[in-house]
Parts: structure tokens; sequence; C-alpha cells
């Protein structure tokens, strides 16, 4: 029994020693790290590599099939400001976006010829056109989206085409023109 305490005593006293002194593993790092600095070299990785993860879960298909609507739409709107003629792949993008009731064709229609003058000429940024993008995509289906949630969506809409240059009456008509969509599909 004594052999056994004496053993134990001796290795959790010993072990950190045997393994190395974590300060002095740093200090050495830091040593190499300067020297190759400084002779001109990359710093070398200490890093430990990277562990693949063993499995993958692979991204659903309704996510995908969103990702790549909102994609779409982005693209769409980004066409439309060069050329007001592109309207069709909007209308049939925004029409697959819609997962429930569908907006009237009408309201479609006056939404993306809206959208068509008010963005002819003008360069939104990237960002602005995937941001409006994605509130298309929530207004066709504005059935899961709360009034507070419309109304923030509505005026950052409105932030968003002043930004971008689009007059203020063009602003207000597609603000009226989501309102009407997301009526219709509640």
């Amino acid at each position: 029994m004594k052999r056994l305490v004496a053993f134990s005593c001796l290795v959790t006293l010993a072990g950190p020693a045997l393994a190395g002194d974590p300060m002095a593993i740093a200090r050495d790092r830091a040593k190499e790290t300067s020297q190759a600095v400084s002779a001109g070299q990359s710093a070398p990785s200490h890093a430990q590599p990277a562990q693949p993860n063993a499995v993958s879960t692979p991204p659903s298909p309704a996510l995908l099939a969103l990702q790549q609507n909102v994609a779409s739409l982005a693209s769409d709107l980004a066409a439309l400001q060069s050329d007001a003629s592109k309207k069709q792949p909007l209308l049939n993008d925004l029409n697959a976006a819609a997962q429930g009731t569908s907006p009237s064709k009408t309201s479609v229609d006056k939404l993306v010829t809206d959208l068509s003058s008010a963005l002819a000429g003008k360069k939104l940024p990237t960002e602005s056109c995937a941001k409006l993008a994605q509130y298309l995509r929530a207004f066709f289906n504005s059935s899961h989206v709360a009034p507070a949630q419309q109304r923030t969506i509505l005026e950052d809409l409105a932030k968003i085409l002043s930004a971008g240059g689009v007059a203020a009456e063009d602003s207000t008509r597609i603000v009226a023109d989501f309102k009407t969509i997301a009526a219709e599909v509640k």
C-alpha cells in the first residue's frame, strides 16, 4: 500500500516536469517566432491541425431552395438597374417565392413595374439588392411575419430605396405594393 501511495505522489509531482513547463514551452515558441520574423521568414505555425468533422449534415433541401430563390431575386433586381425591360425573370422568381397563398397576378405585376421604373439607372449596392430580395421573399410569405416585423421591414425598405437614389414617390408606391401583397397572402 505504501508503494502505491508513494508511486502516485511521485507521478503527481513528476508529471508536469516530464511533460514540460508550459511557460518554458511558450517562451521557446516566442523565441522561434521572433527569430523567424527577424530573419524574414514567415512565422512557424504551432497550431495543431484541425480535426475534420466526422459527420457532416447536408443542408435541408427547403433551405437550399429558399437561398436559391433569394439569390435569384437579388440578381433579377440587379439586372433591372441596367435594363428595366428585364421584368420577366423577376416575375418568375416572385411567383416561385410564394409558399402558400399567392398574391394576385395584378399585384405582382404592379410591384414589378414599380420596381423596374424605380430602379432603372440606379446603382444599389449588392448588399441592398440582397436585403431587398429577402424582404420580397418575406412579404410573399407574410403570413409567417408578425405585424411589428412587417413595419420594421417596410421602414428599412424605404431607407434602402432612398439611399439608392430612388425618388420618394417611387419608394412610397413600392411600400404600398408590399402592403397590398402582405394583405393578399394572409
